[in-house]
């Protein structure tokens, strides 16, 4: 199943966003993000999409706090944050750390937030790590 995984193609990418994300229909993709095979396809469309498209689906994913809380809270939504950081922290980390500045305190205590704030810190670089100076 894994195998499965390895390679999403192109037309993938755009069957998604077309169907679930063109209606605006968030809800969809957040579900999805916490899905557990919903969680590893999106974390392959996400390698494998053309920068445009990923662009897409990464500002849809975190364009709600309130959603972007869920999943930071959810067993399989956090890998996705965590996804998104670990390959594009310079241009996410500092919009995650705007998203949520009032709710670290909460998310530390958080089991799968804390994986998320872990992965914040260690590839956010040095405006993460003075933000809290």
């Amino acid at each position: 199943r894994a195998a499965t995984l390895s390679v999403v193609p192109v037309e993938f990418v755009q069957v998604l966003i077309t169907n679930i994300m063109g209606g605006r229909r968030n809800n969809s993709l957040i579900e999805l993000c916490m899905d557990a095979f919903g969680c590893r396809v999106l974390q392959r469309m996400l390698e494998s999409a053309h920068p445009g498209d990923r662009g897409v689906i990464i500002d849809a994913i975190m364009s709600s706090p309130r959603d972007l809380m869920a999943l930071c809270e959810d067993k399989y939504g956090n890998y996705i944050v965590q996804h998104i950081l670990n390959h594009f922290p310079e241009q996410y980390s500092m919009i995650l750390m705007d998203m949520l500045d009032d709710k670290l305190l909460k998310m530390a205590r958080n089991k799968f937030c804390s994986y998320v704030l872990e992965v914040l810190y260690k590839r956010g670089g040095r405006d993460v790590e003075n933000r809290n100076d």
